[in-house]
């Protein structure tokens, strides 16, 4: 699958953009602040069904830019997919946003199904150290690629677990009798632990799915065996060998303990949104044991494996993003992902500030971005 051609209007800083790309490296050129990532970010928008920044807004439109056709945002592609040819569109206006692929609009969840896609970014460089919520993304996108027909797990579980915080919360509030509310609380429990467990095994899946083709590319990176290990926890307890019976008696068990405290606080404090996700390296964790070189080299390989994985689950590659990720990585590291990227059959776009890289004999088509205006440089072999 690829990207053939793009339109862009009124997207970020982006006023109008409208050509074709290529079906191997496509690379956004320019300095900070020029609106390379906003080209980036519109694509993914459109393929993915939300974008892949830290920091979101309500909208994509740029504050007074608007034409005759009124104050809207629009990404639209034709797609090659296999042996047909698609034509995907994206339009924000006001606060509405639509999807429409082959001239019927979709959800965004069908957007997200169809078109695979693996982003590599300075904040997913950042997973190991930072936060858990970071890990559990960036197991989550794993998960809505490379299972798409399981991504309905999460959203239920979002949905559920909204539903148990407000009740939650209304419980904190309460001045007066409590039974109604814990009444509909008591209710909420097992479609709860019923969606929590569903995902939770869903991600051990995952990540069991994952570790060879992880260990493989840890291997090429670094050059040596580091008994590299994915752990998924659950209350602090590595649950990668638990079924869906023993996930079940751990939620129920924690639920119970925390009873108390969820109600003082107001907000459920058992489940997947607490669960966390360990890298180790010769038995330690990563976090504490491995340099920033290595933790870096470790999200790397994740993100390796998850291209690796998807190619010979379905036998063709995901789209891949790549967001100022190569002037992140010390000299060796951005030479091992260069070289992986340039023997693989995907469709690449990334964003530089310069071209001083090695892509073998792979075809690069550049676009030079200037403060929201796109230039095409030609291609060079």
């Amino acid at each position: 699958m690829h990207f053939h051609s793009l339109k862009v209007a009124q997207f970020r800083n982006i006023r109008r953009f409208e050509g074709r790309l290529s079906p191997s490296v496509n690379i956004f050129l320019g300095e900070n602040g020029q609106g390379k990532t906003n080209l980036l970010e519109a694509l993914y928008v459109l393929g993915k069904g939300q974008s892949f920044r830290p920091v979101q807004t309500d909208s994509f439109l740029p504050r007074g830019m608007e034409d005759s056709l009124g104050p809207y945002s629009f990404v639209g592609a034709e797609i090659a997919d296999r042996e047909t040819q698609r034509k995907l569109e994206f339009k924000q206006q006001d606060s509405r946003k639509s999807w429409i692929l082959d001239g019927k609009k979709v959800s965004r969840g069908t957007v997200t199904k169809t078109f695979p896609m693996v982003l590599f970014s300075p904040e997913s460089l950042s997973s190991i150290k930072d936060g858990p919520e970071q890990r559990r993304l960036l197991l989550d996108e794993a998960l809505c690629t490379h299972n798409p027909q399981k991504s309905p797990l999460l959203l239920q579980y979002k949905k559920v677990l909204r539903s148990r915080n407000r009740v939650l919360k209304e419980l904190k509030k309460a001045e007066g009798p409590i039974t109604s509310h814990l009444d509909v609380l008591d209710s909420l429990s097992e479609p709860f632990i019923d969606a929590a467990a569903a995902l939770s095994l869903q991600r051990i899946e995952v990540l069991k799915a994952l570790e060879p083709y992880f260990k493989q590319a840890m291997l090429f990176i670094q050059g040596k065996d580091l008994a590299l290990e994915s752990r998924y926890l659950i209350s602090e307890t590595s649950a990668m060998q638990w079924d869906r019976a023993k996930i079940e008696q751990s939620l129920r068990k924690r639920m119970t303990e925390l009873s108390s405290a969820e109600r003082q606080s107001g907000i459920s404090l058992v489940g997947p949104h607490k669960h966390d996700v360990r890298f180790l390296l010769k038995g330690e964790d990563s976090r504490f044991f491995g340099s920033q070189g290595q933790q870096r080299a470790i999200i790397l390989s994740f993100k390796m494996a998850q291209i690796m994985y998807h190619y010979q689950a379905y036998g063709q590659y995901p789209v891949l993003f790549l967001d100022d990720v190569l002037s992140e990585l010390d000299e060796q590291k951005r030479s091992h992902l260069v070289s992986f990227l340039s023997d693989i059959q995907a469709q690449i776009f990334l964003t530089t500030t310069d071209l001083n890289f090695n892509w073998g004999e792979k075809h690069l088509s550049v676009f030079n971005v200037d403060d929201g205006q796109i230039t095409p440089l030609g291609k060079e072999a």
